[in-house]
């Protein structure tokens, strides 16, 4: 799971068009992913930089990546995180 980070945060930022594809791939990866009690290591990591992407291109979350985002709101680690991508 740290090399798919590495490599996300390594096309991060080199243009518009990277971000924008980087915020599609995020998306169905949220909306797909399914953990039911432990997240991976990195996984603050991976989410810091969605919420960086989704503010960048002023874009909003899917639905469906809500969802997921729902899920985990209470999770010490993440609740500040998830809270701005809720609000």
């Amino acid at each position: 799971f740290l090399r798919l980070v590495d490599g996300l945060i390594a096309m991060k930022d080199v243009s518009s068009l990277h971000n924008n594809a980087l915020l599609k791939l995020l998306t169905s990866f949220f909306e797909n992913l399914d953990l039911k009690e432990k997240l991976p290591t990195n996984f603050r990591k991976i989410i810091e930089n969605y919420l960086d992407i989704l503010t960048k291109t002023n874009q909003k979350p899917s639905a469906k990546a809500l969802v997921f985002f729902e899920q985990w709101k209470d999770n010490a680690s993440l609740k500040s995180l998830i809270k701005q991508i809720l609000k």
